[in-house]
């Protein structure tokens, strides 16, 4: 790996930095459009990075909290999987999510979207609807649920590639409309990512 071509840079262990230059990412990458793209905001991207062996595009508070990562006073999260396999990895995290509601709430509809379009294209439908919510979701707020929801699933940092803006924006709606604490949320599931985004 080598931010530039003459400076090689280790893969663990280091956290490099330089302020946000788009030419020093690769062509097409999302790192190059100028938003931040370590957290799930919609921040400017103020430095360009290497750290454990990625390229990011980073906002200052970001920076700041990668810092403290590699510091080691909290867990890093890890870049996410490639797009290739990011459906697969929703899919198993939305059914995973709703097995663990079994006797409680049996989601037979969204199952059977799923079961026919995949967990992502199902998804896209559900926020699609022009109702504000889905009966789903209403039962999950109603059993005080909604970290199981496909809207917390959609917001999650390592599924954000599958998802537009629009898409994250109105999943962030919904779970606001029903006073689900967000980024608390957000923040202690991703100070433990899962275990294949570090593969």
């Amino acid at each position: 790996m080598a931010f530039y071509g003459r400076v090689p840079w280790p893969a663990v262990g280091v956290l490099m930095v330089m302020p946000y230059d788009p030419a020093l990412h690769a062509v097409g990458s999302k790192a190059t459009e100028g938003k931040c793209l370590w957290s799930d905001h919609d921040a400017d991207a103020s430095w360009s990075v290497v750290w454990r062996g990625e390229r990011w595009a980073v906002c200052d508070a970001d920076l700041a909290a990668m810092a403290r990562a590699e510091l080691g006073s909290v867990a890093p999260p890890a870049p996410a999987a490639p797009a290739r396999d990011l459906d697969t990895r929703f899919h198993d995290h939305v059914t995973g999510e709703l097995a663990k509601l079994r006797g409680r709430y049996n989601p037979t509809v969204f199952l059977g979207m799923v079961q026919e379009q995949g967990a992502v294209a199902a998804a896209k439908r559900l926020l699609a609807d022009s109702r504000p919510t889905s009966y789903g979701f209403e039962r999950l707020w109603e059993t005080q649920e909604l970290q199981k929801s496909v809207e917390f699933a959609v917001c999650l940092p390592w599924f954000r590639e599958l998802f537009t803006e629009a898409e994250k924006a109105e999943a962030e709606r919904r779970l606001r409309l029903h006073d689900f604490p967000l980024q608390e949320r957000l923040a202690s599931v991703s100070s433990q990512p899962p275990a294949w985004t570090r593969e």
